[in-house]
Order: C-alpha cells, then structure tokens, then sequence
C-alpha cells in the first residue's frame, strides 16, 4: 500500500475460534517490514452482529458504526465457532458469544513516503488458561 506522510488507512483480520472453547485475546502486535513509512497507531477488536464480516465492514466503510462494534482488544473474547451462530440479534440478547463475526481492525499512518506492503501481526491469547502466541505474515494490496 503506497502511502504519503500524514496518510492513514485501516486493515482488518477475521478471527475464527475453530476450537471447543472460548479464546481471550490479550495483545495484538503490529510489526512492519523495518523499511516500511507506516507505524501503527491503534488496533481494537471488533464484533458483528448484522451478518457482516468484519473485514468485509471495514473495507466498505470504515467508520460504519452500524456494522460492529469496537472493544479493547484485552476484552474481545472470540466463543468457538458453532456457538456464535445466534438466530436472535437483539440488542437487548447481544453478548460475546452471539456476534456473527469476530476479528481486529488497525489503523495506522505513514511517516514518510513509501509503500508498506508486508508485515506481521503477532496476537497473545489464552485457551483454556494457558498462555499461547499464534503470528502471521501479511501483504497489503494496493
């Protein structure tokens, strides 16, 4: 993604529990390609209850408020995938585990002109109690 200093842009991961049980995220992480102009200035965890993907969301509008909703990322905890399947979405019946789609959004800006392609997002959990890390690269397209 080829950026300009002072621009900002946001990206954002699904996340998926296929597990038996719930997953807390404790830290999210961003690392850049060393060589990359974008440094990141916040990442929160995201939750839909419309039938959106968050990334999906995102990538149409951004600051839709409608779409998800934003928790600090030490709060966002992502049920397994058979139990967020919900037929009731309420607001008065929304909780963790009745959201549709789970994921992390990130927004960050360019320091300086250049492209900022690849990186990597590290993101510390827990499953049942214990401490686990679980990173992935990534590159964004233009």
């Amino acid at each position: 993604m080829r950026g300009e200093p002072g621009d900002a842009r946001t990206i954002a991961w699904g996340l998926t529990n296929r597990g038996r049980f719930p997953v807390r995220v404790r830290e999210v992480q961003i690392d850049w390609d060393p060589e990359a102009a974008a440094k990141p200035i916040w990442v929160v965890g995201a939750m839909s209850y419309t039938g959106h993907l968050v990334t999906g969301s995102v990538q149409d509008n951004p600051y839709d408020e409608n779409s998800y909703i934003l928790v600090p990322v030490a709060d966002l905890v992502v049920p397994p995938e058979r139990e967020s399947r919900r037929t009731d979405s309420s607001p008065y019946s929304r909780t963790f585990s009745s959201a549709e789609s789970y994921g992390l959004i990130a927004r960050y800006s360019f320091d300086g002109s250049g492209i900022s392609s690849l990186g990597r997002v590290t993101i510390r959990y827990t499953y049942l109690g214990l401490p686990l890390t679980a990173q992935r690269h990534f590159e964004v397209d233009e």
